[in-house]
Order: C-alpha cells, then structure tokens, then sequence
C-alpha cells in the first residue's frame, strides 16, 4: 500500500472528488485534476477496466516560526475519484505532471489500423 492510499490512525481525513477537466486534444486526451496540497509522492493512478483511479492525499504543514495558529479555514482533505476512459487511447503511452497544485495527465489515442479490403 502506497502512502497515497494508507489510512490514518489520527482522526478521520475527509475525502471528496477533485475538481476535473478532461478535454480532447489534437493527439489524444487531456485530463486536469486541482490537488491542492498534495505531493507527487502522494498521488496514486491507476487504471483497470477502463477506468482511471485517482488517489491523493494533501500534506498539510503549518509554516515555521514563534507563533501558533489559532485559525485556520481549510484542513488537510484527501481526493479519490473513477473516470471511464474512452476505447481509443493509449493508456501505457500516458503521461502525468503535477505542478502547483494541478496534476495534468496526457493519454494519447491509440494509432487507428488502416486496412485494405480487396475487392473479389
């Protein structure tokens, strides 16, 4: 089990679906998901039957120095999600990056098969 998908035995994290954008690009597919306060070493995806699994958990650190909080409006919120990919993509050519915040995963189609029929 990844850190990503590992429970914590501190008091329950809440966990929603991540914003998301899938869009078609000219080669393929492109998918955005905001994951505020997360790291890469904390994103789990995978895919099975078609579906792309997302699993991230944030890493929430007070800043440093003499002082202590004594408000805060966000807390540190895990995401999980399922998105059904269509037939014509490449999944083992998939590329991700996660940069502030937002992981961007590339997934280019599948080269279409041409075929001659001959003509009896």
């Amino acid at each position: 089990m990844t850190e990503a998908t590992q429970n914590p035995t501190d008091t329950a994290r809440p966990t929603r679906r991540p914003h998301a954008l899938a869009r078609s690009v000219e080669d393929g597919l492109e998918l955005r998901f905001e994951l505020p306060g997360t790291t890469r070493d904390r994103v789990e995806l995978t895919v099975e039957d078609g579906e792309l699994h997302l699993v991230a958990r944030t890493a929430l650190s007070d800043p440093e120095g003499s002082f202590r909080v004594s408000h805060r409006e966000f807390a540190a919120t895990d995401f999980e999600g399922r998105w059904v990919l269509p037939d014509d993509v490449d999944v083992d050519a998939a590329t991700s990056e996660l940069q502030h915040g937002v992981l961007t995963v590339r997934i280019p189609a599948r080269e279409k098969a041409r075929r001659t029929i001959e003509i009896a």
